[in-house]
């Protein structure tokens, strides 16, 4: 009888092993499909340093009308990260933005926003 046992594994062992490997990549496919997917909570990246100062610093800055808000009105905004005096006599305004790498900037030349 272990001779017949032998000689029938001999025979067919690629096929056992064959038929091993689906029925455990079925299990496998049959579970993933049961099982509901996982949803990981990933929270958006943060653009700006400081949420408060960006927040602040927006109804004022979006009032700036070029050719109609003067030097003076854009020095009186809150928030004023710096102030250049530009080759051409102007200067530049930089404000907080939500984007940390790249300020807003307001340029005055002739006591003018342009």
């Amino acid at each position: 009888m272990i001779k017949n046992i032998q000689a029938f594994f001999g025979k067919y062992k690629i096929l056992l092993i064959l038929g091993s490997v689906a029925l455990v990549l079925l299990v496998i496919f049959l579970s993933a499909l049961a099982s509901p997917p996982r949803q990981e909570h990933i929270s958006p990246p943060l653009l700006f340093k400081n949420q408060e100062d960006v927040l602040s610093n927006f109804p004022s800055y979006l009032q700036t009308e070029i050719n109609k808000t003067t030097e003076e009105e854009v020095e009186q905004l809150p928030n004023r990260k710096e102030k250049i005096t530009r080759e051409d006599g102007g200067s530049q305004y930089s404000f907080f933005s939500a984007d940390a790498g790249r300020n807003n900037v307001v340029v005055t030349k002739n006591n003018i926003a342009v």
